[in-house]
């Protein structure tokens, strides 16, 4: 499955395993703890829903409905990438 790359509109995650990863210096890295919050994104399980920032790998479940967005000051691009 294609990258998915963020962007500050909620864009739907299709079911699987996604790690999310950041741009620097040309370079795709996974987001971890260190990286900086603005990087990270958001993820809720339905429209509407809370939403919480995720910095690890995780799973959406089959017949789920979650979306995802970066915040709009993030320095870097930001993408999903599935595991």
């Amino acid at each position: 499955m294609p990258a998915i790359n963020l962007t500050a509109a909620w864009q739907t995650v299709p079911s699987g395993v996604w790690q999310p990863q950041h741009q620097v210096a040309g370079v795709w890295r996974d987001i971890d703890r260190e990286t900086s919050i603005a990087s990270i994104p958001l993820v809720r399980s339905a429209p509407g829903a809370g939403d919480r920032p995720i910095s690890g790998r995780f799973t959406v479940p089959v017949h789920s409905t979650y979306q995802a967005r970066v915040s709009p000051l993030s320095p870097n691009p930001v993408r999903l990438n599935s595991v």
